[in-house]
């Protein structure tokens, strides 16, 4: 697992959205590749924490890790799921190590307008 992980709640705002009423951040990040164990299950009116983690980040794939966490402090689930860069016209393309460092939190953003975001 990470040795960072991030814990974070948040609803989803309209403004998030896309037309089909997809989250997206201005990155998109298709899903590649995915795997989960369960463990042990959760049950109804239970607390749980959900931790998430970017484990790898190359120059063309991103892996993040997860890890469900239940009242008692047992990992219940855990997974990864492996993600590859696109652009808007649905093409495979490469981010430039500034993104990385932030990916793996280096660094803030490096762009305020995702200019720089892809290497052309």
């Amino acid at each position: 697992m990470a040795s960072m992980f991030h814990v974070h709640e948040q609803r989803i705002r309209y403004a998030d959205t896309d037309r089909m009423g997809f989250a997206y951040q201005g990155i998109l990040l298709p899903v590649v590749e995915a795997g989960c164990r369960y463990r042990r299950p959760v049950r109804y009116d239970e607390w749980i924490r959900v931790e998430t983690g970017v484990t790898t980040v190359t120059r063309a794939r991103l892996t993040i890790e997860y890890r469900i966490v239940g009242s008692e402090a047992e990992t219940r689930a855990s997974g990864l799921t492996v993600h590859c860069y696109m652009n808007r016209n649905g093409r495979a393309i490469r981010i430039s190590p500034d993104w990385i460092d932030f990916f793996l939190g280096n660094s803030k953003i490096p762009f305020e307008d995702n200019s720089e975001l892809f290497v052309k």
